[in-house]
């Protein structure tokens, strides 16, 4: 694992919410007063809350407070900042830990974008020089520093009054917001000039230091865009004040956030205000410096933390411990980042055959691999219960670290801590942290003689190991992420210095497999293996595709070596891997040979009843809401509402999903069969083939039921639509080809029954003047939902009335999307190629305004899709009398283009529309296309 500025923290926290501290989305014209304490009160609340804004930085000018935030905290029940700051702390660090290569490669592309001048600076100026030295700029500003940023001090104190502790907002909300600020600081970013974050530096805090809540108003980034804005402001305050409201009315809350999200109209004061509260400004009389505050305060007990999975060491530390692990998850380190000091402590454990005399040499390449500035510094001989270790100090352009090693049986152990500044290392916290570190006797986990059989309760498997396998709950957690459920087992011979993993993993529910090749490859890119797989392929293991690899891992150079099987919904994973190669190969037939697939364990079918009682089918599992995706809920809409069901067997991790649709009331289709194989569309991927297919009906309810065989998958995707009423009924999931006739997964399909039954089905009646009503309401929603329903339906000769009515409307998206709905209704009257448009044309087109050109344009682009001789000899007639008049581009030759012979015959007559500038750029086309042809001179 290369770590160095990858995992120490502190610059990241400080240069990211210094940021937000820095934007403002809007120019609130409200006057502010002069203070960032806020109560909040009314709307119910039995208690009052408090709101206060802070800076995220140490600067020891700030933290001086007043006595009204004191007492508000000493009165409040609770505290909660922005995020859980060692939760964001975790997921910072398993992603770069996961995107380290990434991370290289997408620097590589922007050096690659940069000017001779600015690589020429970069040379100069290497972005790690520039971030140490940007660091050094805001140190210098602080006039005395504190130990932790304002938010964390905060939290420290109420930590020590025993208040309960929590967040209003998700550590994804803060991701996802790093990952559309760009993850960091970029090349040309960085060659920004000193003073200017000098400058920007000082002018926060002095409006800071004036309790300026007007003057964070009116502050903004120019060249910030909006959608960015939106992203790091406006949605995040949405989230602030729902969470204020729901935590407000447990308990009385103190709320320490950002000031720049307090104010202006879409500030989190008056989302509050609008929510009902009453939200009024808080002031003091004196202030009195956090310190001394917090001087009075009882200190927090530490932690004594057993490596309670393979009992390998214990320490004490200053709070709770995550779990961290590399190179296939041999390598398990567990770490704390106290907040109150902004101390890293960390400790690790991993198989090694090195002996004690290559520590020196450990420690060199433990230090570059952390990209160490020279090599380390200070090595002394420690002991720790009778084991001999080095220890070593070395710096990095983000921190300093203080870092022990041992070795002891074939296990390397790991002791660090971190800080921005070296005299941390020296303190009393530390040195107690590294004192307490007690190396433990090794608990007998290997069988001597035979390998026992093993298998996970519930999982259908078996498999074969040396030992008693421990569940792993700390990797189960980190597995268990993105839609899927882990289940982990691990076992370490040190003797052998070999490591073993079983595992599996389980789709959540309403999720599924994309594809074999694509996990697979997912799998193998989980390794650092920079020399590739020694072996690597791909085979059928008892019915079921499988992945076998092996090759050394990461710098440490350890020999790895997975079995992987994909069994429907769920993933078997095995491994083994030692610092030894041939000790690893010695048992890699005897492991994935064992390796057994056994029966899933059987539950009985029974009737289910939908929650909302709305239809019933057989299952062996409950049927359950499932919540809409995000993008789903932001249209769903209450004449086209959707609502999704699943039934979800932990069994075999099958899904069964049912998603109820109302169809639109602007839709309309000419039979059952054009509805079905239209909604089927939406479950038909590339790639997947039909392999069975059946008119059937549920109850009286017609239906259609399709099998579908998919690119790159062993399973297939069943999927039933119901059609009852106005009302879809869509049922589908994934299993495995050879599971398909199975009564246990059909019994879902087809019998299922929907409550109450309606036979007369309107969609199947002409809605075009209802569609026409709302394709010309004023009204953006329902204009939406009339050019969603537009877009679904298919189209017959019947229909030309209403689409030639269309083709004299002017729509109110025709000067803001790409696509528009003149665009649409074009694209279907040139599909249907009827020749009654084109007598349409010529009788309406004269009739249309010459000042609605746009209008006229839609008619001749609509002749230009009709792909017969009669359709352009009206086009030239049009274009050489009469064209329209447009101040806007005009592009159309892809409709010429599927008959360029008559595109071509239009020559030399539409010749003068060159003198046109609209015009220009469809000559020039058309044109250029001919004339390479070589059938226009």
């Amino acid at each position: 694992m290369r770590t160095g500025t990858r995992w120490f923290i502190f610059t990241i926290i400080t240069l990211f919410w210094l940021t937000s501290f820095a934007i403002q989305a809007n120019a609130q014209q409200e006057k502010w007063p002069s203070t960032f304490l806020w109560k909040i009160s009314g709307n119910g609340l039995k208690k009052d809350s408090w709101l206060y804004g802070t800076i995220h930085l140490q600067d020891k000018r700030l933290f001086n407070f007043g006595d009204s935030l004191y007492h508000a905290i000493e009165r409040a029940e609770g505290l909660a900042i922005e995020v859980n700051l060692q939760e964001f702390l975790d997921s910072m660090i398993y992603r770069m830990i996961i995107n380290d290569e990434e991370e290289e490669e997408e620097a590589d592309k922007e050096e690659a974008q940069l000017t001779d001048e600015e690589e020429k600076a970069l040379q100069a100026r290497t972005k790690e020089s520039i971030k140490a030295h940007r660091q050094k700029l805001v140190n210098q500003l602080k006039y005395g520093e504190m130990p932790t940023i304002m938010d964390a001090y905060l939290y420290g104190i109420a930590q020590r009054s025993q208040k309960w502790l929590g967040a209003v907002e998700d550590v994804t909300d803060q991701l996802g917001m790093l990952d559309e600020f760009g993850g960091g600081l970029k090349e040309k970013e960085l060659l920004a000039s000193d003073n200017e974050l000098k400058f920007t530096l000082e002018k926060m805090i002095a409006i800071y230091l004036a309790r300026d809540l007007q003057g964070i108003a009116n502050l903004y980034m120019p060249n910030l865009a909006t959608e960015l804005k939106d992203t790091m402001m406006v949605k995040r305050n949405h989230k602030m004040a729902s969470s204020m409201d729901s935590l407000s009315g447990v308990r009385s809350m103190f709320f320490a956030v950002g000031a720049a999200h307090l104010p202006g109209s879409q500030g989190v004061i008056n989302l509050l205000r609008k929510k009902g509260y009453t939200v009024t400004p808080v002031f003091s009389k004196k202030e009195t410096p956090a310190e001394v505050y917090a001087s009075r305060l009882s200190a927090l007990p530490w932690i004594r933390m057993v490596e309670n999975h393979d009992s390998a060491y214990s320490v004490e530390i200053p709070g709770p411990a995550s779990d961290i692990t590399a190179y296939g998850d041999l390598v398990k380190m567990k770490m704390h980042y106290d907040l109150n000091t902004l101390t890293l402590y960390m400790t690790g454990h991993a198989l090694s055959q090195v002996k004690e005399d290559y520590l020196p040499k450990l420690m060199e390449e433990y230090a570059r691999n952390m990209n160490a500035i020279g090599k380390p510094r200070d090595p002394k001989t420690v002991v720790r219960n009778g084991v001999k270790g080095l220890e070593a100090y070395f710096n990095t352009p983000d921190g300093f670290f203080r870092v022990q090693l041992f070795i002891q049986q074939n296990i390397l152990y790991l002791v660090i801590a971190g800080s921005e500044k070296m005299i941390r290392l020296m303190s009393p916290d530390v040195n107690k942290f590294f004192q307490s570190y007690t190396i433990l006797k090794r608990k007998e986990t290997i069988a001597k003689g035979a390998w026992q059989p093993f298998t996970i309760q519930g999982k259908a498997f078996s498999v074969s190991l040396p030992g008693t396998p421990r569940q792993n709950k700390g990797l189960e957690k980190g597995a268990s992420q993105g839609g899927w459920i882990s289940s982990v087992y691990d076992l370490m011979d040190a003797d052998n210095g070999l490591y073993y993993l079983v595992q599996t993993r389980d789709l959540d529910a309403g999720f599924h497999l994309n594809g074999d090749t694509s996990w697979f490859s997912n799998f193998k890119e989980n390794f650092d293996a920079p020399n590739g797989f020694e072996m690597d392929s791909v085979d059928v293991w008892e019915g079921f595709p499988r992945l076998q690899i092996g090759g050394y891992a990461g710098e440490q150079k350890v020999y790895l070596q997975a079995m992987v099987v994909l069994r429907g919904s769920r993933v078997y994973s095995l491994m083994t891997a030692g610092a030894d190669k041939e000790s690893a190969l010695k048992v890699r037939d005897q492991l994935f040979g064992s390796f057994r697939l056994t029966d899933f364990p059987t539950k009985p079918v029974q009737v289910q009843l939908a929650p909302d009682r709305t239809f019933s089918s057989s299952a062996a599992v409950p049927i359950r809401f499932k919540p809409l995706e995000v993008e789903e809920e932001a249209v769903a809409t209450a004449d086209d509402a959707t609502v999704r069901y699943v039934a979800y067997d932990p069994t075999d991790a099958v899904s069964f999903v049912v998603t109820k649709e109302a169809i639109s009331p602007y839709a309309w289709y000419p039979d059952d069969s054009t509805f079905f194989a239209k909604k089927f569309q939406d479950y038909q991927s590339w790639g997947d083939s039909v392999i069975r297919f059946q008119e059937t009906r549920n109850g009286k309810l017609p239906a259609r039921d399709y099998v579908l065989r998919m690119n790159d998958n062993h399973n297939v995707k069943h999927v039933r639509l119901i059609l009852n009423g106005d009302t879809l009924f869509t049922l589908f999931t994934f299993i495995p080809e050879s599971s398909l006739d199975e009564k246990r997964y059909n019994a879902f399909f087809d019998e299922f029954k929907v409550t109450k039954e309606v036979a007369t089905q309107s969609i199947f009646s002409d809605r075009s003047e209802k569609l026409k009503q709302g394709l010309a309401s004023a009204d953006s929603a329902t204009f939406s939902r009339a050019v969603d329903a537009f877009s679904e339906m298919t189209f017959s000769q019947k229909d030309l009335p209403f689409l030639h009515d269309g083709l004299t409307r002017i729509y109110r998206d025709d000067s803001t999307v790409y696509y528009t709905m003149q665009d649409r209704i074009i694209d279907q009257v040139s599909k249907l190629n009827d020749p009654s448009t084109i007598q349409f044309i010529k009788e309406r087109y004269k009739k249309i305004p010459a000042s609605s050109g746009k209008v006229r344009l839609g008619m001749i682009a609509a002749l230009s899709g009709i792909h017969t001789q009669e359709s352009y000899d009206l086009m030239r007639e049009l274009l050489v009398k009469d064209p329209p008049s447009t101040t806007t581009g005009i592009y159309m030759p892809y409709r010429m283009m599927d008959s360029l012979e008559l595109g071509i015959s239009l020559f030399p007559d539409i010749l003068p529309l060159y003198k046109h500038p609209a015009w220009v750029g469809v000559m020039v086309d058309l044109s250029v296309r001919a004339l390479d042809s070589a059938r226009l001179d």
